[in-house]
Formats: structure tokens, sequence, C-alpha cells
């Protein structure tokens, strides 16, 4: 089996660079390829134990246990309803993918504040029958019932002779506080060819969820996930477009419509991110361009419980490392080309005070107009009147470096003065 992961691992790193007809196959390539070959690759040099570890000075694992592995992609929630209960979720690539599954899913969960923990029997990948070869993006949300839901993404190689493989999306649901489990499939795609994308119908990528847990809303109760929906049904006319799926206050499964933010005039859209503030309201963020040109950080809103969106509004132009026009991806040591992307954050803040209802988002660049070739930083903007006008972009990065600056000062200040 290992021989045949590194055949099919060549294969797709020599065909990607063939199949770039249009901008969803582009972003689709790069999608597979950092979701299944790159990661396996890199587990196959990888010979210590990384599970997750403890948050205090002796590093230790969460829980001792001989399953070595390296897992990432960490998320974790705590139950609203009972802050002792807080529950971890990673993907686990195996060290040896010839004898284990090369990536499954791991749940710690705690219930006394993280005093102790324990690792759930729940794998996300037991009953698959094919090869999972790669997958990743686990994200948790409680709802304002005690369901603790939990979506992530599975590939499976499906036919090791016409290398075929399909995605699924699943979504598991806790009713325990992260012990036992019970999932469904939400999404499952056709088995394609991963080395031509032929007979590939969608994909999905960069699923977020948020729940309503105010009590001021007309919507408490409702969970939402938002994501990206590769659409290769129509020959030619590819789509990319950001999507919105709810649960309904009582319900425990997705209904059956997601609804869609924009039009399909976008070029490309990816990365998206949502919250929900006090009294309902919904905000999503993403990327998007028009042109493959330029490229910016949007928001869009929903007032009806996520039954329609508002017309995106931008939030900052940005630099996107080896698509914006006219720009090459900086070199940036110890971290891929491939996973240089924005990573767009949406907020609210839901504090009760002044600014209550504020929507913030951070997202990473290494330019808003231009590139600084001086590696990337972090922005924040705000909003005060849901979206529809935005702050001037605040550079974080320089701003706690100053911090951290001037503390260093004072601080050297001050033991300089006792000295004298």
């Amino acid at each position: 089996m290992k021989n045949s992961l590194i055949v099919l691992m060549v294969l797709f790193s020599t065909s990607v660079g063939l199949y770039s007809q249009n901008n969803v196959i582009d972003a689709l390539k790069h999608t597979l390829e950092e979701k299944m070959f790159l990661k396996l690759n890199s587990v196959h040099h990888q010979s210590e134990d990384k599970s997750v570890e403890r948050r205090d000075f002796d590093n230790d694992k969460l829980v001792a246990d001989n399953n070595l592995g390296v897992e990432s992609e960490l998320f974790a929630a705590i139950n609203p309803a009972d802050s002792n209960n807080m529950v971890v979720a990673t993907i686990h690539f195996s060290n040896n993918p010839a004898l284990y599954s090369p990536l499954s899913i791991s749940v710690y969960y705690t219930k006394d504040f993280g005093n102790t923990w324990t690792k759930s029997s729940f794998n996300g990948v037991s009953d698959i029958s094919g090869l999972v070869a790669g997958g990743g993006d686990p994200v948790l949300a409680f709802d304002a019932n005690g369901n603790l839901h939990l979506t992530y993404i599975v590939l499976e190689i499906t036919n090791f002779i016409t290398f075929e493989a399909k995605e699924s999306v699943f979504h598991a649901i806790s009713q325990d506080g992260g012990v036992s489990w019970t999932k469904e499939a939400y999404f499952v795609s056709s088995e394609f060819d991963v080395t031509t994308f032929d007979n590939i119908d969608y994909f999905f990528d960069k699923q977020w969820m948020a729940s309503d847990l105010s009590l001021t809303s007309p919507y408490l109760g409702n969970t939402y996930m938002a994501y990206v929906l590769f659409d290769l049904t129509n020959g030619g006319e590819e789509k990319l477009n950001i999507k919105v799926n709810t649960i309904k206050n009582g319900n425990t499964e997705f209904q059956n419509d997601a609804v869609t933010i924009g039009s399909d005039s976008f070029y490309f859209v990816q990365f998206s991110s949502i919250d929900v503030d006090k009294d309902g309201n919904i905000a999503v963020g993403f990327v998007g361009s028009y042109d493959a040109l330029s490229y910016y950080i949007y928001n869009s809103m929903s007032y009806d419980g996520g039954a329609s969106f508002s017309e995106p509004n931008i939030v900052s132009t940005f630099i996107y490392p080896g698509y914006s026009e006219g720009d090459n991806s900086p070199d940036i040591v110890g971290v891929s080309s491939d996973r240089y992307y924005p990573c767009p954050y949406t907020a609210i803040d839901k504090s009760g005070t002044a600014t209550d209802g504020r929507i913030y988002m951070t997202w990473t660049a290494p330019g808003l107009v231009e590139n600084s070739e001086s590696g990337y930083d972090i922005y924040l903007s705000y909003s005060d009147d849901k979206g529809a006008s935005w702050s001037e972009r605040l550079l974080l990065s320089i701003m706690i470096f100053k911090q951290v600056e001037i503390s260093f000062i004072l601080q050297s200040m001050s033991i300089l003065k006792d000295i004298l």
C-alpha cells in the first residue's frame, strides 16, 4: 500500500500543471494538493509523536497513548452551558500509513476545565471502505441545545488501478460533551480521476460553523455553516460559490438547500468565515476576485436567519501572493508557497458594551496594494454599521511588535535604574 501511495503522489504532482484550463480547475488543483498529497508527503519524513499537547510548561500530551503520528489543524470549543466542558478536534496523520489509516480524526474532551483530558473512541473514518488518503478542516460548534457539531473532510481513494477518488464531508454530533458521536455524510462527490479530474461533479472546501446562542435572537438555536463549493457540472462553465447552510433550532440536520452568497460573476471565491451577533444577524467574510487580477476581502450579511444574504461589500484590497497581478510569492523560510493564503477570520462583539455588534475581520497578506517583500503581516478592520462601511485597516503585527519593544525598553530602564 505504501508503494501505491508513493506512485499516486508522483502521478498527481506531475499532472496538476497540465489541467489549469480555468480558475476553478486551478483552485481545485491547489486544494487537492494541499489536502491530500502535500500532507501525506510530509508524513513520510516524520518519525516522532507530535500529538496535541497541554498548555503548560511540561508540554505533556493531553492523553497518554501510543498512537504515534502528527496532529494538526486543531479546533477547540467550550460548552456555553458548562465551561468545564471543553473539546478539541484535530486531524491525525499516521507515521506509518502503510499499516494504519493515513488520516483520522482525534477528539479530546475535558469535563473539569482542562485538568484532565480523555480521548474519544471516535476517529471519524472507521467505516470508510477505501483508503483515507487526506482531508482535514475539523470544525466544532456547540448549539444552544447542548449539541456539539463537528464537520470534517475526507478524501478517499476508491480504486488504485484507475486512481479514482471521492470527497466526503461528514457532520457528526455529540450530545454528551464530546464523549460519543454519531455521524452522517453531508456531502459526497462523484468518483473522479485524481490525475485529470475527469468525472468530478462538485468539490467542497473550508467549511466554518457558528451557532446562534443569544436569548434575544429570533433565530436562537440555529447553527450555520459557510463553505466554498466547486461546481464542475457544466463543462467549460465551472463555478466557485460561497454557500451557507442552516440547522434550524430543534433539528440536528442541515437543510437540503444551501444559500449562495453573491452571484456567479465572481472569478474566484474562497476562505469563508462566519459569526452571529446578539440579534441573530449573520456576518460572512471571504476572499473574492472578479477578474483574477485584484483580490479583496468581502463581507456579506443575513438578517433573516440565513435565508438570504446581502450583496458582498468590500472590506479591503490585499495582495494575494502568486495570484494578484504582477505578484510573485515572497520567500518565507519554512513556509511552503502553497500555504500562502489570507486566512480571513470574522468575529462579532457580543459583550453588551459600547462596541456590541461591532464586526471584526482579520487576515494576513504581504501588503494591501503592493507586496512589501518582507513577509506576511496581520491586518484588522471593523464595522459598526453591520458591514456597510469599514474602518481604516490596522497593521496588527507592527502594533504588537511595537508594544513588545516598548515593554522591553521600559523593563530595561527599570532594571538599569535598580542597578545604578
